[in-house]
């Protein structure tokens, strides 16, 4: 990452810069989070602005939760990255069928035929889904905790149970945590007991949903991806700092609040 950065930084005459945290723009940060999903934040940049999931929102109905036979449907991913996980998605399935749960499985292409066929209970496996159709119907995700499968989740006010395997997946599941909309199991503790023990937990208590609920919500009216639009042209159009009393103060602009 230095090494790029520090390249870059001096092919684009930026000055010397070596870390992460040196290339966030003076201009404007945008978010895909919300503030109700983070810790209390005591010095947020004016220039911060929470968005919200950066996708094309579709007006379409809402299915039904219910899946096959009026079971829960429940779906469940780890990543482009970590699909190859046999071990875990085993532990899942075996726990969806204890419960009696339809199970819905992408693995972004990292099963073999014979490992998707072997997952007990017989779930719906798939290489890649559309989430959002899948997770419009469903009741719980099972997630390794990266930052847009469960801002994804939350957006269509559906709790989680996250199994974080690198990365900031442990960060994200503390924060799922916090708000209440999830649960978090150690993958390095991760057999179908505990997947089982939290799945009943976030889909028995209803204060998951709920919590899930109150962030889908706050989502749905942080403007997406073009709030996130408003932003990038206001900083092209002035040429200085965006904060929020800025966009606050104008007019609503493309039907965005």
């Amino acid at each position: 990452h230095a090494e790029v950065i520090g390249r870059w930084a001096a092919e684009w005459r930026l000055g010397p810069r070596r870390r992460m945290d040196e290339c966030l723009s003076p201009f404007a940060t945008v978010s895909q989070t919300v503030a109700g999903f983070d810790f209390p934040r005591h010095a947020l940049p004016d220039t911060f602005h929470h968005c919200g999931p950066l996708r094309r929102s579709s007006a379409a109905a809402r299915p039904s939760r219910a899946g096959d036979r009026g079971r829960p449907l429940v779906f469940a991913s780890l990543g482009t990255l970590q699909g190859a996980r046999i071990g875990l998605f085993r532990a899942i399935a075996m726990a969806a069928r204890e419960l009696d749960l339809q199970l819905v499985v992408a693995h972004g292409g990292r099963l073999t035929r014979q490992q998707a066929a072997s997952l007990p209970g017989g779930p719906a496996v798939y290489d890649f889904v559309r989430q959002e159709e899948v997770l419009a119907r469903a009741s719980l995700a099972v997630l390794n905790g990266g930052l847009n499968t469960v801002m994804d989740s939350l957006a269509a006010g559906v709790p989680a149970v996250l199994s974080p395997l690198a990365f900031e997946q442990g960060a994200i599941a503390a924060r799922l945590e916090r708000a209440g909309a999830g649960r978090r199991v150690s993958p390095f503790l991760a057999g179908s007991r505990r997947f089982s023990r939290a799945m009943r937990h976030a889909l028995q208590d209803p204060s998951y949903r709920a919590a899930a609920g109150r962030l889908r919500a706050e989502i749905a009216g942080a403007g997406g991806v073009r709030r996130a639009a408003d932003i990038v042209e206001a900083v092209l159009q002035t040429a200085r700092p965006v904060t929020r009393a800025d966009m606050a103060s104008q007019a609503p602009a493309r039907g965005v609040a």
